[in-house]
């Protein structure tokens, strides 16, 4: 599920990407981060999880790309389901 404002967090052992889903198949990745960085920072008192989704809602908002910009999380669990 996406977290505030649309913006996804897709997961890996290690990474997390965050981004938006343009269409239900098609994800825009805007940031790349360890994990273990997101831990360190965070034990620093430094949510980089907020900054990253901020970057991330101004690099789509930027975009001139035809409204709406995302798809909501029901279209792309009913993709996924098919």
């Amino acid at each position: 599920m996406p977290q505030s404002h649309d913006v996804w967090e897709i997961k890996t052992p290690d990474l997390r990407l965050l981004g938006w889903f343009v269409t239900p198949i098609e994800f825009v990745c805007v940031h790349i981060e360890s994990k273990s960085r997101l831990a360190s920072e965070k034990a620093r008192g430094i949510n980089l999880y907020n900054i990253y989704r901020n970057n991330v809602r101004r690099f789509r908002d930027a975009l001139p790309i035809d409204e709406p910009k995302i798809v909501s999380a029901e279209e792309i669990k009913n993709e996924l389901a098919c």
